[in-house]
């Protein structure tokens, strides 16, 4: 979808959009922004409540860890929503700064390539979240 944003930008005749559609993209944006930071604390809370809960630690794992992602992802698409009507309606090629509307997809692909789900790095992960293991007395 960032390639489409950046395809319908390169497409828009230059011109200078109506003052509602700015506007609206300035709305977009700054709930774009907030609902991103909800998001990622969000997830974060999540994914130790989840890990939290009785039950195997797989299963809480491969749940906890979607919900974590799920939730970055959603803030990521409504950026990425925003910066293509902001593309569409020419109001990204008058007003640059409203590509900062990638930043929260680019936050997404960051996450994921930061904390990409292998076995150790999911334990690692989760042992911050639970503490140590307790070792059992012989």
């Amino acid at each position: 979808m960032a390639g489409l944003v950046v395809w319908t930008w390169a497409n828009t005749a230059v011109q200078a959009p109506e003052l509602d559609r700015v506007r609206f993209i300035n709305t977009l944006t700054m709930i774009s922004m907030g609902l991103t930071f909800a998001c990622v604390v969000a997830s974060e809370w999540q994914w130790r409540a989840l890990l939290r809960r009785p039950g195997p630690l797989a299963g809480k794992l491969q749940a906890a860890y979607i919900v974590r992602l799920a939730a970055r992802e959603g803030a990521g698409l409504l950026g990425l929503t925003t910066a293509y009507l902001a593309a569409a309606n020419g109001t990204l090629r008058a007003y640059p700064a409203y590509w900062v509307n990638l930043v929260p997809y680019a936050l997404f692909l960051g996450f994921l390539a930061a904390h990409w789900p292998t076995a150790s790095r999911l334990a690692e992960e989760a042992g911050e979240v639970l503490g140590p293991k307790p070792v059992s007395p012989q």
